[in-house]
């Protein structure tokens, strides 16, 4: 089973023609737990928060199907 996670980030904050202020910085500054770690990044007033954990498969998984990489 594959299970795909995608982030909600508003069109105009995703779109943005200029860099973001901070990305990617780690709102929490502790060790990431098993729960994953939470992200906020922040650009022209907006802020988006993601939250998440990297998966890595074994090299047989790979490419994907068709529709994952859609």
């Amino acid at each position: 089973m594959i299970l795909l996670l995608t982030a909600f980030i508003p069109s105009d904050f995703a779109l943005a023609d200029n860099a973001p202020q901070a990305a990617s910085v780690p709102a929490n500054t502790g060790a990431a737990g098993p729960q994953g770690t939470l992200y906020r990044v922040q650009s022209q007033g907006h802020t988006a928060y993601l939250f998440g954990t990297i998966h890595v498969g074994k090299p047989e998984f790979y490419p994907l199907e068709p529709q994952a990489m859609q």
